[in-house]
């Protein structure tokens, strides 16, 4: 997962829901997928080919977390996101 790079399906619209929360909307089933602030700034830094490192580094500075903590929780949602065909590889 190092070195391969990642990108928001273009099917997919993300709407603000208050609160932190935010709702990823698949137009091709129909289906949506409800993320928090993590999940929302992981959505939007990957809305161009990233890579793990990459989007982990838009997630510490939008959290002021350390590097190998970012790439975790990277590392932990981001097979949801390619199992929901909501992000593929680029």
């Amino acid at each position: 997962m190092n070195d391969k790079r990642y990108r928001a399906s273009a099917q997919v619209w993300a709407a603000d829901l208050g609160e932190g929360e935010t709702a990823l909307f698949d137009s091709r089933t129909q289906r949506y997928l409800t993320v928090n602030e993590t999940g929302r700034a992981l959505w939007e830094a990957l809305q161009e080919p990233n890579t793990v490192a990459g989007a982990a580094a838009a997630l510490v500075r939008e959290f002021e977390v350390e590097q190998a903590e970012a790439e975790a929780a990277v590392r932990e949602f981001l097979p949801q996101l390619l199992a929901e065909d909501l992000v593929a590889e680029a």
